[in-house]
């Protein structure tokens, strides 16, 4: 896993109070208002007496002045998240740096000095604009966390695998045709991160990385795999989901390579391309943000199984009846209506349809929070929310945005109302509102047609409001 950023934020929460009272004791403050400082002059601002950390995140920074040179006792440097676009060749004068996070700048070039940072340890330039790195890289001889992914990078310096003490690249998201020749092994190194690159062979350099325990080379462009990995006895995993590697091959190099677990789901275009159309009886096109059934699956009138969950599937048509033999299909975590699924149904009536999830999915399916409920390009994919014991006093207005929540836990909060506009929940099958101050329930809920549990222990409802509930919702098994 990537434990770059991880390493960042612990340092920077571990010494962030330190760095607050050295600012106050050394009359410094590092908040910007407009292109003015609130108190000290820019002099004071830059100047950083016997402070170990620069950590000027988020401050709307363009320009480095000359004057981080003098920066002799600083360990760490945090810039990152500002509009930095050239880095000064005097950042080779900082001579004691053992971080560097310039992540989320629009910086272009690195100058060749930053080799003299011979005390760097992790170096983090993710996000920016950089297109080469200088041969010079290859002469920071302490640094162990090399991160330069999502920029424009197409070729790599050799030099770069020559560092001993380098034991994690991150070059995700760059234009990477190919490694450089190593003719000498960066013996300590144990995860390579290469996805989203443009990578079309496997590269047979990595036979010099020996201690290589993880290789990510997904979202490439490979075609076939030619590949000894016994010459790499510390492999553990390689991801080489979506490139164009049948599935055969994995076959043979799974079998050959036990200990090693190879990750491949195809391209889905390219899996469709290599089905043989009367012999294919089982489909898996399971989260591929598939938005539509591609075409070429309705002419596969074999198959008996079709898992289609996880995707944005909107709607499907009545071509799905073409698919005769389908005993199984899972549209389960779509974006489908309702009349949608009514209309699938009388197109398939020999089929089971997988789709909405009931409360033993609860074991495996992942709780969203309300937090995480902000991108609207997800809607579809809220089934489950958990807001149990939250401290809410009211049904947060946000999830009535949210219509395809079918299971929604308020249990052990404090809310005394149901409100008016629950029915736009309208395909709700389980609400557990156990263990509130319930005192007012809409009669709206009756528009709840789908609702099948409905759990109120913990209220405290008269007898009266009891039996007006339970006519409202003669076929839902409600708890009091």
């Amino acid at each position: 896993m990537k434990n770059f950023s991880f390493i960042i934020l612990i340092v920077i929460l571990l010494l962030a109070c330190r760095v607050k009272k050295i600012a106050e004791n050394e009359n410094l403050d590092i908040q910007r208002s407009g292109s003015s400082f609130k108190n000290d002059s820019i002099q004071n601002y830059w100047k950083l007496d016997n402070i170990e950390i620069a950590n000027y995140e988020s401050k709307n920074i363009s320009v480095l002045p000359t004057i981080i040179g003098t920066w002799k006792n600083v360990k760490i440097v945090n810039f990152q998240n500002n509009s930095i676009s050239i880095l000064p060749t005097i950042i080779g004068d900082l001579e004691n740096v053992e971080i560097i996070n310039f992540r989320n700048n629009n910086i272009s070039i690195l100058p060749v000095q930053i080799g003299n940072l011979k005390n760097v340890k992790i170096l983090n330039f993710q996000n920016n604009s950089i297109s080469t790195l200088p041969t010079q890289i290859g002469d920071l001889e302490n640094v162990t966390i090399f991160n330069f992914s999502s920029n424009k990078i197409s070729e790599l310096p050799s030099e770069l695998f020559s560092i001993k003490s380098l034991e994690e690249i991150d070059l995700d998201n760059n234009l990477l045709f190919t490694l450089p020749k190593i003719s000498y092994s960066a013996s300590n190194i144990k995860t390579i991160y290469l996805n989203n690159n443009k990578i079309n062979k496997f590269p047979s350099e990595l036979y010099m990385l020996k201690k290589l325990e993880h290789i990510y080379m997904s979202n490439n462009q490979l075609t076939s795999l030619s590949f000894d990995f016994s010459k790499l006895p510390n492999l553990k995993s390689i991801d080489l989901t979506d490139n164009f590697i049948h599935p055969d091959t994995i076959k043979f190099y799974r079998k050959k390579y036990p200990n090693i677990q190879f990750y491949n789901k195809l391209k889905i275009f390219y899996l469709l391309e290599t089905m043989e159309t009367n012999y294919f009886f089982k489909l898996n096109l399971s989260d591929n943000n598939l938005d539509s059934i591609p075409d070429k699956v309705y002419s596969l009138y074999s198959m008996v199984e079709l898992d289609l969950s996880y995707n944005n599937i909107e709607f499907i048509s009545s071509k799905i009846k073409l698919l005769k033999n389908l005993k199984t299909l899972n549209i389960k975590h779509n974006c489908l209506t309702k009349s949608n699924l009514d209309s699938i149904k009388i197109w398939l009536p020999n089929t089971n349809i997988i789709n909405m999830l009931s409360i033993f999915d609860l074991i495996t399916e992942s709780y969203y929070r309300i937090l995480s409920l902000t991108d609207t390009t997800k809607k579809c994919k809220v089934y489950v929310l958990d807001l149990e014991g939250d401290n809410l006093k009211s049904f947060p207005k946000e999830i009535f945005e949210y219509p395809n929540i079918y299971v929604l836990d308020l249990s052990y909060n404090m809310i005394e109302r149901i409100p008016d506009n629950i029915w736009k929940l309208e395909y709700i099958t389980e609400i557990n509102l156990s263990y509130n101050r319930l005192k007012y329930i809409s009669k709206n809920i009756k528009k709840l047609k789908y609702l099948k549990t409905l759990n109120l222990l913990g209220n405290d409802l008269d007898e009266t409001k009891k039996e007006k509930l339970k006519k409202l919702l003669p076929n839902t098994d409600i708890s009091f």
